[in-house]
């Protein structure tokens, strides 16, 4: 299984492992050598036939389910950076949270707004969520002309990046039917 990453404002893409993916949890722990997260709400779409260089119209028969998620990078600790790096933003890949509740891809896909708050400053909330295929379509059709999609991979959008969440901090990924993530960074 892959997730392959599709950073919604730059276009950009990256793979993470598929040892990254946590199902659900209440904290995240963050390892010694990084003193902050920074936070993206996500959409994970899942592919459930192998796929390879395919026409839009045909997308539909490829994934019909999505999943609302989080994409954590990890802010690395001064003194595992060298000097002459320090004004560059470097940042880990770290975990990606997708929710257990998953949703039908169609024209309104039962997510009005998807809301996410990460520590006390930032809040974002989704107003792209009204067509769902349309995302999907494109995501599909895009990394299918440069990858092979198997079963169970992950094509996940990422929306943008909070501002850095230090130990304490809490992140909560909702809609106006359920809470999907609450977790308390530690």
């Amino acid at each position: 299984m892959n997730i392959l990453v599709n950073d919604s404002e730059t276009q950009n893409y990256h793979f993470r492992p598929d040892s990254s993916m946590i199902r659900d949890s209440r904290d995240l722990y963050l390892p010694s050598f990084l003193k902050g997260v920074r936070v993206s709400m996500a959409l994970a779409f899942r592919i459930n036939k192998p796929v390879k260089s395919l026409p839009c119209q045909f997308a539909h028969r490829y994934s019909n389910i999505f999943y609302p998620g989080l994409l954590f990078y990890g802010i690395p600790k001064d003194e595992y950076l060298p000097n002459r790096y320090n004004t560059l933003e470097t940042c880990f890949n770290f975990s990606v949270f997708i929710s257990n509740e998953f949703f039908p891809v169609k024209q309104n896909a039962g997510i009005h707004t998807l809301k996410m708050e990460a520590g006390d400053i930032f809040k974002y909330e989704s107003d792209r969520l009204n067509d769902t295929r349309q995302l999907r379509d494109s995501l599909i059709t895009k990394y299918s002309n440069l990858f092979l999609l198997k079963i169970g991979d992950f094509l996940v959008n990422q929306y943008p990046l909070s501002d850095p969440l230090f130990p304490g901090n809490i992140v909560r990924l909702y809609n106006q039917d359920s809470f999907f993530f609450d977790l308390r960074i530690k």
